[in-house]
């Protein structure tokens, strides 16, 4: 869609970052998405690689305490690890209260018949389009990321000319630290979220990102994420709730069910 000169001209002069962004629904790594199901993300990596397996499925619980008793959640999808022709997926599941949908995949993959980087970017734009921010050159990392349209990036910085780039530390990207790193990030009011937030920062409002990055000219290895960050957040904080509730609960449950021994 063409935009207006005037509109143009005002992106040009304050650097946005809406401008060459994607919604969510067209992210993927290997045919899977945000939100799908566990059986959703089977058919979706079956159909990307026929010969792929369902290697791990990982489990968890939240644990509380009544006062006098140690209790747990029932089990809940956490992980599904999956094994593709050129390496591993990791697809991570949001946790009860919740049911469990896809909010962050992980691909980590070796070429045995390595394409160059300018090879590699080509297919990325023809798969993805053209990337909203790049890693400036020689700054250690190949990167080309897509931030979700309509929602604020919190993977972006600056280099030394004022132009918005792709942060290059992933400490926000991998879970299930990367809540607690963005939290931290939030109370300190780091200059990076106020980026694209200004001053009212919230990371639950973080928007999904999707980043491939590679260090050679010949790329031998990527990584590549997808993550929906403020639903990671979001996740984090409802079930941080439900396991309080939970707790309140027992002990409440225990306290009435209390007999006094004779006396």
């Amino acid at each position: 869609m063409k935009l207006p000169l005037t509109l143009i001209t005002t992106l040009i002069y304050v650097p946005t970052l809406v401008a060459q962004e994607l919604p969510k629904a067209n992210m993927d790594i290997a045919g899977i998405k945000l939100g799908m199901t566990e059986s959703e993300v089977v058919n979706a990596i079956k159909k990307f690689d026929s010969k792929a397996q369902v290697r791990q499925k990982t489990t968890a619980n939240y644990s509380y305490f009544d006062g006098v008793n140690s209790l747990q959640t029932p089990d809940f999808l956490d992980i599904v690890s999956l094994q593709i022709n050129d390496g591993f997926i990791s697809v991570h599941f949001t946790s009860s209260p919740s049911q469990p949908r896809v909010y962050a995949v992980i691909r980590k993959s070796t070429n045995k018949n390595p394409p160059t980087s300018q090879q590699f970017e080509s297919a990325l734009d023809t798969k993805y389009g053209k990337p909203g921010m790049k890693a400036p050159p020689r700054s250690g990392y190949n990167i080309s990321q897509w931030n979700e349209s309509g929602r604020p990036t919190c993977q972006v910085t600056k280099d030394r000319t004022g132009k918005l780039v792709p942060e290059q530390q992933t400490g926000f990207l991998y879970p299930p630290s990367a809540v607690k790193n963005l939290e931290v990030a939030q109370k300190q009011s780091h200059p990076n979220l106020a980026l694209s937030m200004g001053k009212k920062i919230d990371v639950a409002s973080c928007g999904a990102v999707l980043r491939y990055q590679w260090s050679s000219d010949t790329v031998s290895n990527f990584e590549a994420f997808l993550i929906d960050q403020g639903d990671m957040v979001n996740m984090n904080r409802q079930t941080a709730e439900w396991v309080k509730n939970l707790e309140a609960e027992s002990v409440n449950k225990r306290k009435s069910q209390g007999s006094t021994p004779k006396l």
